[in-house]
């Protein structure tokens, strides 16, 4: 038995224009959507808040603010910045190889 594994190569994963799609099918682009579009505050909420800064990331000065309502460690900020950088690396792994100027 083999298994498929998905690759950034896939061509169904691409950014989507609301002229291709209204609602976009590819999840790294809905939650930055979701993030960027959102009036929500997203530091309420420690979930929330969490998921935020993997995806768009916070300010040092947020983070100082967050540390304290969220009761988060010096760990906790380190690591979410470092997912926070991988996250910013998919992300740009994916433009690059679905870039429709290329």
């Amino acid at each position: 038995m083999s298994v498929r594994v998905n690759s950034m190569e896939n061509n169904e994963l691409k950014w989507q224009t609301r002229d291709e799609m209204p609602i976009p099918t590819n999840p790294l682009q809905k939650m930055r959507e979701t993030f960027a579009f959102t009036s929500r505050d997203c530091s309420e909420d420690k979930m929330i808040a969490f998921l935020y800064g993997i995806v768009m990331g916070w300010d040092d000065d947020s983070y100082t603010e967050l540390k304290e309502k969220h009761n988060w460690s010096d760990e906790d900020i380190r690591l979410q910045k470092e997912w926070h950088n991988n996250y910013n690396k998919a992300w740009n792994l994916f433009m690059d190889q679905h870039n429709p100027t290329k």
